[in-house]
């Protein structure tokens, strides 16, 4: 069986840009329309 390569990743970018969305986008596979930005 393979083994899982451990990735580390940073997402940068600006206020209220969907930093977090994007990263709730990958995760899960579904998109957060109503997302309070942080």
């Amino acid at each position: 069986m393979a083994k899982s390569a451990e990735v580390k990743l940073a997402i940068f970018g600006r206020a209220g840009v969907g930093k977090s969305a994007l990263v709730v986008r990958f995760l899960t596979k579904r998109f957060i329309w109503e997302y309070d930005p942080t």
